[in-house]
């Protein structure tokens, strides 16, 4: 035996064995216990029933208890059984309809909806009954569920509608049209476009066009909608009345002309019915008035172009105006329709369409057709060469057009002192197509820091192009001192400050920004960011001014920010609560932040401490005893739930952690005086029967603590699902009564179940030793 003691030191030292188990929640066993009530009451009021009793008392938590255990048809029988004797109690058909839903089974359901509604009609009864017919595709019972409905309520405007439908299935119209009368009479604020769709539908398919048409009118009268309009001709269009619908845009001619769907439309009918020539001069006449949608154009070059008309007003008028390069739809349209040689006068503009259309080799041809025009002016020679320059990086030509003479005439345009300013533009614009950027720079420059806008971007990538990266920095820095320059602009710059590594001036339009945004906006944020984890004492300062300033929820997030930047004994200073009881959560949250913020554990536990004294919130004061355990600080700890128990001396929490940690401090008085505390109170409470017992084994008191061993298992053997510290303590009380096999057996039993639970592992060595079977402990240790 004596050759064992060195390896049975040993194993304690390298494993630090600790009998400690903290005692675990009791819902679970309290859920458990509950539902051992349940089952019982079943059976006893299952027995009550079969014996006769169709009493509520006994059928309606048989009921409940059937439907808890998901047992329905049970349930079902059972509500059978008490209607058969009280066949008037409307609670329990309803329930019993509900259950039958639950269960699915749907057609007893239908049949019980039925059966409810005709003892006792109620909206709510029939629209369940009309959703069931809907979902089982039953029109018929539908049309004759939602007709009795509002017959015998007012109902919803929708459910007309949907009857209204449902008889238009029927080729009944008449009957829905009535419908539609009693809708506008009982919700005659349900009007809408969709409603009135339906109604011109129906006068349609009954044969009274006249009404559809006035119905139309009467709505357009009150309000002209556009596109209530054209939903309206699509009905009369797809009911084959194209003549009411161009009598119907004829009668709104001016509207109808300043929406361009119903224009294309109005245009259409009347080329169909044969009245082109008043499209022709209606077309004309908005062309004339610059009021021709694009997506009109090519209607009016197809009528110009019909037999018999010149083709010049095309190219002195539309052509110029809508057949651009921007156009690709219409440019597409009249050249497939057309032919190129529709374009001959015009080669630039030809050669702007074929790009536009990707006939780049087309687009060659009238660029060098224009080339060898007589007298280009100085715009033309200018878009000659931009579309050179396409041309040549596409790869088509190898040569690049001599712009050298180009150059000089614009840069001699460009000195004129009285130019204007749209003139100026244009040539800068022409400059930098022909990439003459270095002397484009100038002009561009002054566009640029007197204008902005447009002008920012191509001044920022011509200096880039020029590696002048520089002057893009001091142009970002002249723009964010400009007075009243959007916020976001302000933002956008100095990210872009940041991405050129300019931080100090990024720093200081952020820091800008956040001087008036609140703690919680991106600015805030990014300010931080770019402060690291430890800023300046003055940035920290600056943080404290802003809790300073702040109120309420604001200045609770500024406190975080200065905790979070090191600042947490300026919040402490900040957050001092010179009356607890009026302090809100909000506050005392920061506060406990701030105390955890704090790097010294001397300063942290005097700072606690001293808040222990007045406070008398037993949450609060549980919430600094966590803090404290987090920090290790078991002085506070023991001072927190100390004065707990002065606000709530029975509170079970503190006494089980303040026994505890006298245990573990081996100040067996003391925990046997918190742990009886406990026993006071519940003599069966397993956890503190044990601790008490081994306080009462670590002084030698055997006999005494015997009589607690006892009463600890007698409670975890009473508990009706044992919880893991349940079985561990069982397995301990075996081991100190001397029942090593049994507590053996009841660790085995657990470290199958948890074969990597290495506190389970542990007291098994430790109870092998205790034992005297150093054998196997050893065998334990080598195998883990």
């Amino acid at each position: 035996m004596t050759r064992h003691l060195p390896v049975a030191f040993i194993v304690l030292l390298a494993l630090g064995i600790s009998l400690a188990f903290i005692p675990g929640n009791t819902e679970r066993t309290l859920m458990n216990m509950k539902n051992r009530e349940f089952e019982l009451a079943r059976f006893e009021f299952a027995e009550q029933f079969k014996a006769g009793d169709r009493s509520v008392a006994v059928s309606a938590p048989l009921t409940e208890l059937y439907t808890y255990y998901g047992e329905l048809d049970k349930a079902i029988a059972v509500l059978k059984g008490f209607l058969e004797e009280h066949p008037q109690d409307y609670q329990a058909n309803q329930l019993l309809a509900n259950l039958y839903w639950d269960a699915q089974r749907t057609d007893d359901y239908i049949f019980h909806l039925e059966k409810l509604f005709l003892q006792w009609p109620t909206e709510q009864g029939i629209r369940d009954l009309y959703a069931q017919y809907k979902a089982k595709a039953q029109p018929e019972k539908q049309l004759q569920t939602l007709a009795r409905m509002v017959n015998l309520y007012r109902g919803k405007a929708n459910d007309y509608v949907t009857l209204a439908y449902l008889q238009a299935n029927n080729h009944d119209f008449t009957s829905a049209l009535k419908t539609l009368a009693t809708l506008e009479s009982k919700h005659p604020n349900a009007a809408s476009p969709e409603k009135e769709e339906l109604h011109i539908s129906l006068f349609l398919d009954a044969g009274k066009p006249d009404r559809a048409k006035d119905r139309v009118s009467k709505w357009l009268n009150r309000k002209f909608d556009p596109m209530a309009f054209a939903r309206f001709l699509d009905i009369f269009k797809s009911k084959q009345n194209d003549q009411l619908s161009l009598q119907l845009l004829k009668n709104y001619e001016a509207p109808v002309e300043q929406d361009a769907n119903l224009l294309r439309l109005l245009v259409e009918l009347e080329i169909q019915a044969g009245e082109s020539q008043e499209s022709l001069a209606r077309l004309v006449r908005l062309f004339r008035t610059d009021r021709l949608p694009d997506s009109l154009a090519f209607n009016l070059i197809e009528l110009v172009m019909e037999p018999g008309k010149k083709a010049k007003p095309l190219m002195t008028g539309p052509i110029q105006k809508h057949l651009t390069a921007e156009n690709y739809k219409l440019a597409k349209d009249v050249l497939n329709k057309y032919g190129e040689a529709f374009l001959s006068p015009r080669p630039l503009l030809a050669a702007r369409l074929m790009f536009a259309l990707d006939r780049e080799s087309s687009a060659l041809s009238w660029v060098q057709t224009a080339e060898n025009m007589p007298l280009l002016t100085l715009d033309q020679q200018i878009e000659l060469a931009g579309l050179y320059g396409r041309l040549e990086r596409s790869g088509k030509i190898q040569r690049t057009f001599d712009t050298t003479i180009l150059r000089n005439r614009i840069l001699l345009e460009l000195q004129a002192p009285s130019l204007p300013e749209a003139r100026r533009m244009e040539l800068v614009y022409a400059m930098l197509e022909l990439r003459a950027h270095r002397q484009a720079l100038p002009h561009l420059k002054q566009l640029a820091y007197r204008l902005g806008g447009d002008w920012i971007y191509p001044y920022e990538e011509t200096l880039k192009k020029l590696g002048r990266n520089q002057e893009v920095i001091d142009f970002w820095r002249m723009r964010i001192k400009q007075s009243g320059l959007p916020v976001e602009e302000k933002r956008q710059l100095a990210f872009q400050l940041l991405e050129s590594n300019s931080k100090t001036d990024a720093l200081n339009v952020f820091r800008e920004l956040a001087e008036t945004a609140p703690a919680q906006s991106a600015d805030v944020e990014q300010l931080l960011f770019l402060w690291g984890p430890r800023p300046a004492k003055a940035d920290q300062k600056w943080l404290a001014d802003r809790a300073k300033a702040s109120k309420g929820k604001e200045r609770a997030e500024w406190l975080k920010h200065l905790i979070n930047t090191g600042g947490a004994k300026e919040a402490l200073l900040l957050t001092a609560m010179t009356s607890p009881a009026e302090t809100t959560d909000q506050q005392f949250a920061v506060h406990l932040l701030a105390l955890g913020g704090l790097h010294d554990n001397n300063d942290f536990a005097a700072k606690t401490l001293q808040s222990l004294k007045s406070e008398k919130n037993s949450n609060r004061l549980l919430r600094y005893a966590t803090l404290a355990e987090d920090r290790e600080q078991s002085e506070v700890v023991q001072a927190a739930y100390t004065k707990i128990l002065q606000v709530q001396s029975d509170e079970e929490h503190a006494l089980r952690k303040l026994g505890w940690m006298a245990f573990q401090q081996n100040r067996w008085k003391d925990a046997q005086y918190y742990f009886g505390r406990l026993l006071n109170k519940n003599k069966q409470d397993w956890s503190a029967n044990y601790y008490y017992a081994e306080a009462d084994f670590s002084q030698g008191k055997i006999t005494t603590a015997i009589s607690y061993y006892q009463q600890s298992l007698a409670s975890i053997d009473k508990a009706p699902l044992p919880t893991l510290p349940m079985e561990l303590t069982r397995a301990h009380c075996l081991h100190r009564l001397g029942k090593h096999k049994e507590a053996l057996s009841v660790y085995d039993r657990l470290l199958k179940k948890r074969p990597d639970d290495k506190e389970i592992r542990a007291s098994i060595i430790f109870s092998l030793i205790a034992s005297g079977n150093f054998e196997k402990a050893q065998q334990l240790i080598i195998s883990n």
